[in-house]
């Protein structure tokens, strides 16, 4: 019988080469998935009552009962356990809230606290593709105002009103967009500062002048490379106020789990930590979030025709090495 070459050892190292290459690639899967977009966001609470608390576009509550008609929609918020697909959007316009809320507290004095809130447009988006989780949230013509006045009636005498505290907030347009994507086997965050125009603050506490803040100054190109810049923190942390711009919080540092928000500004004021008033207010607000998320190997079509290349050569050459055995 006569010897030949065996196809077998030179077919073979290029074979398992080809099958090497078709291992299936790795691919995050995004199981859990949240995400919503509100132009305000809003919880006051003034003399120690719950005043106002407000998602806009959305629900409203004054004092605990939800405040209809004047605001109508929802705000837009989506969720997944099982990785399905959802996207909502909601706006409103000319969105007005006012509350009001009268606390006796010795004989005589009256406090009353109010929450006024106007705005031409509220709008938000949240969406979740299958591979990217988004928020969207904005508002245009804002106008806010917050105060506290103490009224002295005593016998005989005229009423006495005394400003405790006030404070108005106007924005021209303000919105952000929170971000989460799948890219290959991670995941990646981002926060976007889309609008930031005509922002004033103005506050006062008692009788003295009113301290008024320009901040139209702070202009998108300056936030968007300076995220959560403390505006006058020197001056307004004294007074019980801390006024952050383009907020941005992103743990997007594995694969299992990632958290986004962003707020084009955000208020807390508790003003000379006196318990006159407690505000949280976020205005132009993002929140994305992937809180399950999966390493799973599924193999692409290139990977099945680099599997099936690599097993037919194979295959060929041991017929060819029993053919020539045989001879």
């Amino acid at each position: 019988m006569k010897r030949s070459l065996s196809a077998v050892p030179v077919m073979a190292p290029l074979a398992a080469a080809l099958l090497l290459l078709a291992q299936p690639a790795a691919h995050a899967g995004i199981v859990a998935a949240d995400s919503n977009g509100a132009g305000v966001v809003l919880d006051a609470k003034l003399l120690g009552a719950s005043v106002a608390t407000a998602t806009l576009p959305g629900p409203v509550t004054v004092f605990g009962v939800p405040l209809a008609p004047a605001i109508t929609g929802t705000a837009a918020a989506g969720s997944t356990a099982t990785g399905t697909p959802y996207s909502s959007s909601d706006a409103v316009a000319t969105a007005i809230v006012q509350a009001h809320t009268v606390a006796t507290v010795v004989p005589y004095t009256t406090n009353t606290s109010s929450v006024n809130l106007t705005a031409q447009a509220l709008y938000g988006t949240a969406s979740f593709d299958g591979t990217t989780v988004l928020g969207n949230g904005g508002v245009t013509n804002l106008g806010l105002g917050l105060s506290a006045v103490s009224t002295l009636d005593l016998p005989l005498a005229p009423a006495v009103d005394t400003n405790l505290w006030s404070m108005s907030l106007g924005a021209q347009a303000l919105e952000t967009t929170s971000t989460i994507q799948q890219v290959g086997s991670s995941l990646m965050g981002s926060n976007t500062l889309n609008s930031f125009a005509g922002l004033t603050l103005s506050f006062n506490i008692g009788v003295a002048a009113p301290l008024v803040l320009d901040l139209s100054a702070y202009t998108l190109a300056y936030l968007t490379a300076n995220p959560n810049t403390h505006a006058f923190a020197g001056l307004l942390d004294p007074l019980g106020l801390s006024l952050v711009l383009n907020e941005q919080f992103n743990t997007c540092s594995g694969l299992a789990a990632c958290f986004v928000e962003t707020n084009a500004v955000h208020l807390i004021a508790n003003p000379l930590t006196a318990g006159i008033a407690d505000i949280n207010l976020k205005l132009g607000h993002s929140f994305a979030e992937v809180t399950n998320a999966q390493v799973t190997a599924v193999p692409e079509p290139r990977t099945w025709a680099l599997m099936g290349l690599g097993l037919a050569m194979l295959s060929v050459g041991v017929r060819r090495n029993a053919q020539r055995s045989r001879d």
